[in-house]
């Protein structure tokens, strides 16, 4: 339940982020990631803007994670659509 959670803030992070300032991206992803609830998560962000490829934000992007489910990501997808 937690690993969704994160996928839905990374993922409306990225909507938000949409159009905002670089330095403005990457405080809130510093603000996110350093929040007491995640003192004992692994967590791994990166924004790209579609467009052009460039990266808006990053933290720990090159860390090897454990995904979540393929079905999970597709639902939650379909759900913010």
């Amino acid at each position: 339940m937690r690993r969704i959670f994160i996928f839905l803030v990374i993922v409306c992070c990225g909507y938000w982020a949409f159009g905002q300032p670089v330095t403005a991206i990457q405080k809130s992803i510093q603000n996110f990631v350093s929040d007491a609830d995640f003192e004992h998560t692994s967590v791994g962000v990166h924004v790209v803007r579609l467009g052009d490829g460039k990266v808006l934000g990053t933290h720990e992007a090159e860390k090897s994670l454990a995904t979540a489910s393929t079905l999970k990501v597709i639902t939650t997808a379909t759900a913010l659509l």
